[in-house]
């Protein structure tokens, strides 16, 4: 789009305010600023026109890529479900532990954009998946919420859920039941006593 008539100065004002609006409402306005307010850029009135259009295609997709809704929730013994949410390909890794390197985990499919993987788990262990959304490299932890246990009534992880401050609960630490005492000894060995330090 180039636009360099004076009486076009209007419609260049125009547009440059409707990206400056969407990057700020995407949380990009700082770095679309110093881009279109850069004294090189001010020298002509269309470039500025033209950058803006870049950035919005270029950055604005980053802006809107994150893993949500994530869920897994156990179809039978050895099985699991994974959904996700997300407007781009996600990486997903199983691993043992909530606080493992993704470096370390194993990676069962890589830029998926389904948002569901069933995946083969240990009956007696608790698994966790890392959901890494390709474009912005962020990681969500996710696991069963609902544990499988031989005698816990609705025993549920709190790990996953978001805090005021935009990060998470650690998954594997925190549970809440209506009725602990009915779990049996394999139950507190295998998933309650220091379920996030098991290998």
């Amino acid at each position: 789009m180039f636009l360099s008539s004076e009486h076009d100065d209007s419609v260049i004002d125009r547009t440059l305010q409707a990206v400056e609006d969407a990057a700020s409402n995407s949380g990009l306005g700082n770095m679309f600023m110093q881009l279109i307010n850069n004294p090189v850029l001010r020298l002509g009135r269309s470039l500025p026109v033209s950058v803006s259009l870049v950035f919005l295609t270029v950055f604005a997709p980053i802006a809107n890529a994150a893993v949500t809704e994530s869920n897994v929730q156990r179809i039978n013994a050895d099985h699991v479900v994974v959904t996700w949410t997300d407007t781009g390909p996600v990486d997903v890794y199983l691993t043992n532990r909530p606080d493992r390197n993704i470096g370390a985990a194993k990676r069962l499919v890589a830029a998926d954009k389904e948002g569901r993987l069933a995946a083969v788990v240990k009956e007696d262990h608790r698994t966790y998946f890392l959901l890494r959304d390709r474009v912005d490299g962020d990681v969500v932890v996710v696991s069963e919420r609902l544990l499988p246990l031989e005698r816990g009534s609705n025993f549920r992880d709190v790990g996953g859920y978001k805090t005021l401050d935009g990060k998470h609960v650690r998954w594997g630490l925190i549970y809440r039941s209506g009725a602990t005492p009915l779990l049996s000894a394999h139950d507190v060995a295998t998933f309650v006593a220091r379920p996030a330090l098991h290998d």
